[in-house]
């Protein structure tokens, strides 16, 4: 059987002195590989192609037949890691809360234990007659956080 941590050891081998990193690996029963990589500057199809091309020449189809798929996390899913955070510092992202609650906003710190989303609002102050921004740093701690997706604008 093709174990996870086969492929992730072939993985590691062409990982050094690059800027890139396993999001995820998945097998399953059937042995269809997938791997998600990202790279801190982007993750390009050349890569996916290269990094399929190590796993795949390492691998032996005469002695177990398996199906590889080796792509980027693409910008809908959720961040998985650390470094998914920190290479989307300064950009806008939405946080679901275990209990529900979402927050949107620029993403302005994040550590294994804690992210801070600056969010903006438009308030009516007292004896004014326009709107006023507010801007507030929100602390969230990992634990609390259901997922972490980057919002795509246009």
């Amino acid at each position: 059987m093709i174990t996870k941590e086969k492929i992730e050891s072939l993985i590691e081998e062409k990982l050094v002195d690059t800027h890139f990193f396993v999001v995820s690996i998945d097998i399953s029963t059937a042995n269809k590989i997938s791997v998600e990589m990202d790279g801190d500057n982007g993750f390009p199809i050349s890569e996916c192609i290269n990094f399929s091309r190590q796993i795949e020449g390492n691998l032996d189809r005469e002695v177990e037949d398996f199906s590889l798929e080796v792509s980027s996390p693409g910008l809908n899913k959720p961040f998985l890691l650390t470094r998914q955070y920190l290479k989307n510092l300064n950009k806008l992202v939405e946080v679901k809360l275990i209990e529900g609650e979402k927050i949107n906003g620029m993403l302005t710190h994040a550590d294994s234990i804690k992210i801070c989303v600056q969010t903006f609002r438009k308030e009516r102050l007292e004896k004014k007659k326009k709107k006023v921004e507010i801007i507030e740093d929100v602390e969230i701690l990992r634990e609390n956080i259901l997922e972490t997706k980057l919002v795509i604008e246009f």
